[in-house]
């Protein structure tokens, strides 16, 4: 505080005083020096019941980020406008999910808290990862979209069966199952529902599990099931149609198979500078030649550790030179980015994935699928041990892993 607002407040606090001991004498017909001894005191008082009532302000406004959400006429009820930190509760915060929070409604952020908060709990877990949390708010929300309900109405999620008939044609309805699971844990009273979701969950996971051990084709699989060498036919024969980015993408996803977030989060990096760990890499010498990955952000870093300075197979060499080339692409540039240059979400790269298998195949492939069949096709031609297991390290999982992807049935 400067020496004017000093003066200034000295001021003011005189004034009030004044004020206070002229109104006392009046009221109780008594000397001044009696009368400023009693208005000390209820000034002293009228001080203290301010402080205790910002305090119990304070309280509320605290409690508000753990109850502010009621279920009452089916539906959500913010009950003070604020805005919600993303370090809230110790999530776990990445630049990528900074961007992803942003973009949240305050109703949407107040249930992440929650979710994260009684899933921590039910889990035993220190930290969740906010990525994950919003992923499964979003499954949840395409949910309601799909049934064309509100997304405010809690009790939507209550009508068990109305859900199950839903989702069992749905591809991954276990993490489905998941999400509603999650995110009805940050409401009270709904253990009945989550007992319900989490039993339908248990017997997809289940045939799921009967299937992979039989060696067995989902009949979505089965339905969109081509050879390998049917699929890198038809894709020479039609990559043509495609834009250059998109043809890109494509030749990396057919000749070296990763996971969908690997090239979602894949940036250019031109040998200087330092790197993100929040992101992917192709690494470019400075002659401008394709030489290495790092995938530091990949579902597979547990087999991995860190999958860095994974060497770029020739296969694809040349087609990220033609690429580099014929576009701009500037240091630390998102190579598979929108059209406004940020990044797709996950969901949102899947479809565009499916989409692109689906212009030069006619067929519904997804990333997963492909890799199985990747797998089918190295048992089928009887590889050798050693060329099963480098392809099985391109494609980020072990060997014994890779065997099992494979379906003869």
């Amino acid at each position: 505080m400067t020496s004017k607002d000093a003066i200034r407040m000295r001021e003011y606090r005189r004034k009030i005083k004044e004020n206070e001991v002229n109104k006392t004498m009046l009221l109780l017909k008594i000397s001044k020096e009696e009368a400023e001894e009693i208005a000390i005191k209820n000034i002293r008082n009228k001080n203290k019941l301010y402080k205790q009532q910002q305090r119990q302000s304070k309280q509320v406004r605290n409690k508000s980020h753990k109850d502010n959400i009621k279920v009452g006429s089916n539906e959500l009820v913010v009950e003070e406008d604020f805005i919600l930190k993303l370090k809230v509760r110790k999530l776990v915060i990445l630049q990528d999910d900074k961007d992803m929070w942003k973009k949240l409604s305050n109703v949407e952020k107040i249930i992440i808290d929650r979710m994260n908060t009684y899933n921590s709990k039910v889990n035993k877990q220190v930290n969740s990862k906010v990525r994950s949390l919003i992923q499964y708010l979003n499954k949840v929300k395409s949910i309601y979209k799909k049934l064309n309900k509100d997304f405010t109405d809690i009790n939507v999620l209550t009508d068990t069966d109305t859900i199950i008939n839903m989702l069992k044609d749905y591809k991954g309805r276990k993490d489905y199952y998941s999400a509603i699971i999650a995110f009805l844990r940050a409401f009270k009273d709904k253990k009945k529902y989550i007992d319900i979701y989490k039993n339908e969950m248990k017997r997809s996971k289940d045939i799921v599990i009967l299937e992979q051990k039989n060696n067995e084709k989902t009949k979505t699989q089965k339905d969109n099931w081509l050879k390998y060498d049917t699929i890198l036919s038809l894709f020479k024969q039609n990559k043509k149609y495609l834009n250059d980015k998109d043809k890109l993408l494509l030749t990396l996803i057919i000749y070296y198979p990763r996971r969908v977030q690997d090239y979602q989060k894949l940036r250019l990096h031109k040998n200087k500078g330092k790197k993100d760990l929040n992101y992917n890499y192709l690494n470019i010498n400075k002659y401008k030649e394709p030489t290495t990955f790092d995938f530091f952000r990949s579902k597979s870093q547990e087999y991995e550790k860190l999958g860095t300075n994974q060497k770029i197979p020739n296969s694809v060499k040349s087609t990220i030179k033609e690429y580099l080339r014929s576009n701009v692409v500037n240091n630390n540039d998102l190579l598979f980015s929108k059209e406004d240059g940020t990044m797709f979400s996950t969901d949102g790269f899947s479809k565009k994935i499916r989409k692109l298998f689906k212009d030069i195949t006619g067929k519904d492939i997804t990333m997963n699928l492909y890799r199985h069949i990747i797998a089918t096709n190295l048992t089928n031609k009887k590889v050798s041990i050693n060329k099963r297991e480098l392809i099985s390290n391109q494609m980020g999982h072990s060997y014994n892993t890779n065997l099992i992807y494979s379906k003869h049935k």
